[in-house]
């Protein structure tokens, strides 16, 4: 393991050690073949940890979410597109706060617009 998330904390998953061996599997295929396969062979990538990743976990900042790993059925398909152009998945980092003013806003500011109707067009009013 790295002391680079110990330094940081920014990351959410580490997967240094598969990562080579997706490397090396390009390698073979390149030696084998003579062609990438495809614009990103062997870039490495780093991933939010919003996107499901086949083997790793997604919290997306939800503690309650930790525990499950992945499947391959499960990956979206950003992430077959990028695997299927030869990118490599090495982390995986932490979701920041300001993701979280999504749930602000449906707890807090929602409840106080209330959306009427006048004969012409809609108001908002908020209340405070």
């Amino acid at each position: 393991m790295s002391l680079i998330p110990l330094q940081t904390n920014c990351l959410s998953e580490i997967r240094f050690q598969a990562a080579e061996t997706d490397a090396q599997r390009l390698d073979e295929h390149f030696l084998r073949t003579g062609q990438l396969l495809g614009p990103l062979h062997g870039l490495p990538v780093s991933l939010q940890d919003k996107f499901n990743v086949e083997g790793l976990e997604s919290a997306c900042g939800y503690v309650s979410w930790l525990g499950e790993r992945k499947d391959g059925a499960s990956e979206g398909v950003l992430i077959k597109r990028l695997r299927h152009l030869g990118a490599i998945f090495f982390v995986k980092t932490n979701v920041p706060m300001s993701m979280l003013v999504g749930l602000y806003i449906i707890l807090h500011l929602i409840p106080r617009v209330r959306l009427t109707q006048t004969r012409f067009r809609w108001e908002r009013r908020v209340t405070i």
